[in-house]
């Protein structure tokens, strides 16, 4: 797991997450994973006014594992 901090990008994190997922996904890895490609689950969250960077982060996560859990390979905002 990482996290990508992108600060002022709010209205642009969910369209920047499906890019970095695209990437992923265009990466030749056949030399080291035969018949694989590298896909990700992303969780995206926007700060909330007051909100602690803890809460933030937490809802970020659950996002995360919710796109797990529906199939991976997808973006999901909390």
């Amino acid at each position: 797991e990482f996290l990508a901090l992108l600060p002022g990008a709010e209205v642009a994190a969910v369209a920047i997450a499906g890019r970095m997922l695209e990437a992923l996904r265009s990466n030749d890895v056949s030399a080291i994973t035969p018949g694989r490609q590298l896909s990700a689950s992303l969780g995206v969250a926007c700060a909330r006014s007051g909100e602690t960077l803890g809460s933030l982060i937490a809802r970020a996560d659950e996002a995360l594992y919710r796109a797990k859990h529906a199939g991976r390979g997808r973006v999901e905002v909390a």
